[in-house]
């Protein structure tokens, strides 16, 4: 009778490992899926721009090597619709482009940047524009990348790797 016993502890104990193992995998594992997810995504959104938005690593130009083009020209924009329904606007006094000196298209393209200055406006007055109010200043840094990317495009280089709005205010 003492070997029956012993048999129904073991059955009942892996019976009890058996329950609490499915409870594992379908309770903490999912649990802990969420978790990991949420962390990764929260970790891409902290993710603090190491390098600028052509790929190349703004570290890697020399000082030396830096020329900065300035657009004097003071400028205003209306700022789309926000929530509260009245008008808003941004103003900057000028546009800087950092440019690398050592880029291979600095030869041909740097005579070409007084003649695009319009068309560099341009772009800054659209994509300024496209932001409102509240996200206006909380994003002046993507503001800039997207300028950026865009001016890079127009010159189909990335010779032009910083764009600054100097003293861009918003009311």
């Amino acid at each position: 009778m003492k070997k029956n016993m012993l048999t129904i502890v073991v059955i009942a104990l892996s019976a009890i490992n058996l329950v609490l193992s499915a409870v594992l995998v379908f309770a903490v594992v999912p649990a802990s899926n969420k978790t990991s997810r949420l962390v990764e995504q929260v970790s891409s959104i902290i993710n603090l721009e190491l390098e600028s938005v052509s790929g190349e690593a703004v570290e890697n130009v020399n000082p030396a090597d830096v020329e900065n083009y300035k657009i004097d020209q003071k400028l205003t924009f209306n700022l789309m619709r926000s929530g509260d329904g009245s008008d808003h606007y941004a103003a900057l006094d000028s546009i800087s482009l950092s440019i690398n000196k050592a880029s291979k298209d600095y030869s041909k393209l740097n005579s070409t940047i007084a003649a695009n200055e319009s068309f560099i406006t341009d772009i800054v007055s659209e994509v300024v524009s496209s932001y409102n109010y509240d996200d206006a200043i909380a994003s002046r840094e993507e503001m800039k990348a997207k300028i950026l990317e865009k001016v890079q495009g127009h010159f189909k280089s990335n010779f032009i790797f910083s764009v600054s709005l100097n003293n861009l205010c918003f009311q």
